[in-house]
């Protein structure tokens, strides 16, 4: 599911009854936090706290509130959500990701982030285009 597409006012409510319905399933929803401008940044701060950053206790901390940010928590029981799904509508910003075992730590999302192949060559993920996950 790519929350990049516009939302639709059905998807969350059909996106959250399936994954009700797939009880193996471990989920989280990602954002990439270097797209969010200043006032979605204190807008996000107000409302939608706590998030996990991703790369928190890896060489890419730094990024802090920049990097991609996770929520694990049922956000479809938040206040703020609806709003917020209207604000990141149309964006590449907003993931949902599924895991067959666990939500990963932070040295998974480093290793993601900073990928390189047998022969050397490093790949980055763009989180911004969540497309790729």
């Amino acid at each position: 599911m790519f929350l990049q597409n516009h939302h639709a006012p059905e998807l969350l409510p059909q996106l959250h009854q399936w994954m009700a319905r797939n009880e193996d399933g471990h989920y989280c929803w990602l954002m990439d936090g270097s797209q969010l401008d200043a006032k979605e940044k204190r807008w996000l701060l107000r409302h939608g706290q706590p998030w996990q950053r991703a790369l928190d206790d890896t060489p890419m901390a730094e990024l802090e509130d920049f990097g991609p940010l996770i929520w694990t928590q049922p956000l479809h029981l938040e206040e703020w959500w609806p709003d917020w799904l209207a604000i990141t509508s149309g964006r590449p910003l907003l993931s949902v990701v599924e895991f067959r075992h666990a939500v990963p730590d932070n040295v998974f999302w480093h290793w993601l982030s900073d990928f390189r192949t047998d022969d050397g060559q490093k790949l980055l993920l763009r989180f911004a285009d969540t497309h790729t996950l």
